[in-house]
């Protein structure tokens, strides 16, 4: 539907120049837009093939092309030298202890918590976003100062989810606060922001209301309760999720 829109509103004299991965996976709404254009045969098409974001020599690129042509990728045990290597278990239900045991060896390696990103392909289940987030909240939180971090039996229930130090995603538009669907923060501290009314019957102390500092890329957001919805732990995301971001470590 949104391309239809987009194709409909341009002009007859405009250009359309469509960027993008012919390979990535399927949006979750319907339509594969840029895979079924390209196979139409009907539009001229140009593929960039010199990979930029490894080195040409790296296991990465070379899993990834084995992937596209079907193959299982030939790749060492955890821990390896190389830029990728597996962990090889046999049931989904083994998945979250392999994971949390290679999230323990990161973390006693030194590896900034702030580097690790957990993706997985589902938000239920043994292997799913909700399971894994649970599993390393507690390995990953990291100690603050107690003056940054107020008893949190003080504070209402949304604010309980999180920690300071916790990894935390937005997962819908608010174009007043200038957060996007699919950014990734983390969680500063628990404060008290004013409250912009004119009702002068109200005291000094009710003019304020509780939020949630996080440090986004493009700055740190005070959220207020209301905006918690919105907000979701992110130690693991989906794999969706995930799609148009870089991670300097990553855990699949």
């Amino acid at each position: 539907p949104l391309t239809s829109s987009v194709l409909q509103a341009l002009p007859d004299a405009a250009r359309l120049i469509l960027i993008g991965d012919v390979d990535q996976i399927p949006s979750i709404g319907p339509g594969n837009v840029l895979a079924d254009i390209i196979n139409s045969g009907f539009v001229p098409v140009v593929r960039l093939t010199k990979p930029r974001r490894q080195a040409a020599k790296s296991a990465i690129v070379r899993a990834a092309h084995a992937i596209r042509q079907g193959q299982t990728p030939r790749l060492d045990n955890f821990p390896s030298s190389d830029d990728i290597s597996v962990v090889y278990i046999n049931e989904a239900n083994d998945a979250l202890s392999a994971v949390t045991d290679v999230v323990s060896a990161l973390v006693q390696a030194d590896l900034p918590r702030s580097q690790i990103q957990i993706i997985t392909p589902t938000n239920r289940g043994p292997a799913g976003v909700h399971s894994i987030n649970e599993a390393v909240a507690h390995l990953l939180r990291e100690a603050v100062a107690a003056s940054e971090c107020p008893d949190l039996k003080d504070w209402p229930a949304p604010f309980t989810r999180f920690q300071p130090g916790d990894r935390a995603i937005n997962t819908k538009n608010n174009y007043d606060l200038e957060i996007y669907n699919g950014d990734i923060g983390t969680v500063v501290r628990m404060t008290e922001i004013p409250v912009t009314t004119d009702d002068a019957s109200l005291d000094n102390e009710s003019k304020t209301r509780k939020a949630l500092e996080v440090q986004f890329q493009q700055g740190t957001v005070p959220l207020s309760s209301e905006d918690l919805d919105k907000l979701m732990p992110a130690w693991a995301i989906t794999i969706h999720k995930s799609q148009g971001s870089e991670f300097n470590f990553l855990v699949i």
